[in-house]
């Protein structure tokens, strides 16, 4: 695994897939407002996505109101985050990271996820991207 980012490091530019089919670039995202990137293991598993339900049922208040771009990623492919998305109500945008680049660049890329022995999944964690102007 990578070195984690921490805060006051160097964001990494990455480019996804989203649930709409359009490319999704952190660095274009951020010329408009902040991005908080929130990456989560998988969709459909028997496991809650804790802190991705907890901003969606905060979106409104939190979020919106402060004008930060939200975008859910996991390495599942955007076909699935979509029938997630819209099971779910999720209200903010999602991507996939099938090919697993932004997690390894966030240095969050898990070797083994659950009793399974999946590898190439994303650990849950969140990303506060902004540029001083």
């Amino acid at each position: 695994m990578s070195k984690i980012v921490q805060a006051g490091d160097v964001a990494k530019n990455i480019h996804l897939w989203t649930t709409e089919s359009t490319r999704f670039s952190l660095f274009t995202a951020t010329e408009k407002s902040p991005v908080l990137l929130v990456f989560f293991p998988c969709a459909f598993t028997k496991h809650e996505n804790k802190v991705l339900n907890s901003i969606n049922e905060k979106y409104n208040k939190l979020f919106k109101d402060l004008n930060v771009h939200i975008i859910g990623i996991s390495t599942d492919t955007h076909w699935t985050l979509d029938a997630y998305k819209n099971q779910k109500k999720i209200k903010f945008e999602m991507a996939s990271d099938f090919n697993k680049d932004a997690a390894k660049a966030y240095g969050i890329l898990m070797d083994k996820y659950s009793s399974y022995g999946y590898n190439g999944v994303a650990k849950e964690a969140c990303f506060l991207i902004a540029f001083d102007k």
